[in-house]
């Protein structure tokens, strides 16, 4: 405890919280590999067993199954000894291709882009530069046909020069993105004193 902090001794300090803190990084990837193998899709049309839905997506029983269990922990799947593995409304609504609603298009750029960012993140402390800049068209524009790929929700930026040309030009003043993030969330340096515009 730090000086001047009030101890309790009725509450017990466990280190509980910061070990769920080491593994934070594993749902966005569990999703990932489910969307990518179409497990989410593949369950739109009602609950499967582990059996048909490895014949459906191509992949291996552990494999799946580990996965599987995971996002019944994560609620995002149901599970019933009978039918099987089944959506939940959230994953029926947000995580099948196709839909309106898809919001996988994130978690698809998660381990190539976005954790390929964060992981340079103590480089990033130490000299106040960006693991990536997308607000400049050579970082930008493939980081965005990327993401239009992936989602229905999105469509791929104009061609070379929109920046300069079209109304997709962004304002110039202080960067409406978060200025702390290190990886393609934003182009502004990770340190605030280093800000500057985005335009």
């Amino acid at each position: 405890m730090g000086a001047g902090m009030p101890v309790d001794s009725a509450i017990e300090v466990t280190p509980e919280r910061l070990m769920q803190f080491t593994f934070g990084f594993a749902p966005p990837l569990i999703i990932e590999a489910a969307i990518r193998h179409g497990v989410f899709d593949a369950l739109d049309q009602g609950a499967k067993t582990i059996e048909n839905l490895c014949a459906e997506t191509r992949t291996s029983p552990r494999g799946l199954r580990a996965i599987l269990n995971a996002l019944v922990g994560l609620e995002l799947l149901a599970k019933d000894d009978k039918s099987g593995y089944a959506l939940t409304a959230e994953s029926a609504t947000f995580l099948v291709r196709g839909k309106p609603s898809f919001h996988g298009a994130f978690f698809l750029l998660t381990s190539e882009r976005m954790l390929s960012g964060w992981q340079k993140l103590h480089e990033i402390v130490r000299s106040g530069r960006p693991a990536m800049q997308v607000n400049r068209e050579q970082d930008g524009v493939p980081f965005f046909l990327q993401l239009s790929k992936t989602s229905s929700r999105f469509t791929p930026p104009p061609p070379s020069g929109w920046a300069k040309r079209s109304a997709w030009r962004r304002p110039r003043g202080p960067c409406p993105c978060s200025t702390w993030a290190p990886g393609p969330a934003c182009g502004a340096s990770l340190s605030r004193s280093n800000h500057r515009t985005c335009a």
